[in-house]
């Protein structure tokens, strides 16, 4: 004998997509992932200069012997990039790189999120996405995002501002 799926109201269901969608998390992924998927073809191979990225060489070489940079030190960064450079994938001045991209793809993410957050219902999903895509993409942050720098590297961790 065989059973009948249970039916299911078309208003539940949308109901549960719809619900699915208001949590900023997976549209977060969803927009670092499309982030992440155009930086890393353009991440350099190797120390660059490009994007006026002078600090590169002596970041990537604090980080990889636990030194100190130049001030402030971002001590943050050389921990995390001491553990980036752990990993087992092309030349140690690629992995900051692509740690870089890594960071400002999560910074997009959170953006969406934030947005979908902060304004709920009043802004769709697309353009939660859209607006963090396009932020990722402009020239200049995707500039900093292929290389070995400290600016969108640690933008995802920073506090948020609180509003008064």
């Amino acid at each position: 004998m065989r059973l009948a799926p249970p039916v299911v109201a078309p208003d539940a269901a949308a109901d549960k997509l719809r619900s699915r969608w208001n949590h900023p998390w997976p549209l977060a992924a969803l927009t670092a992932a499309a982030a992440l998927a155009v930086y890393v073809p353009t991440v350099a191979r190797d120390l660059s200069w490009a994007g006026a990225a002078s600090d590169g060489g002596e970041l990537i070489t604090a980080s990889f012997t636990l030194g100190v940079p130049h001030p402030p030190g971002y001590p943050t960064y050389v921990v995390l990039g001491k553990l980036v450079s752990l990993l087992p994938l092309g030349t140690v001045a690629f992995r900051y790189n692509l740690f870089s991209g890594v960071c400002a793809a999560l910074a997009a993410g959170l953006l969406a999120a934030a947005i979908r957050a902060h304004w709920g219902d009043r802004v769709q999903p697309v353009g939660a996405v859209a607006a963090a895509l396009a932020v990722a993409w402009l020239p200049l942050v995707w500039s900093q995002a292929t290389v070995a720098e400290v600016y969108l590297s640690l933008i995802h961790i920073s506090e948020p501002t609180r509003p008064y």
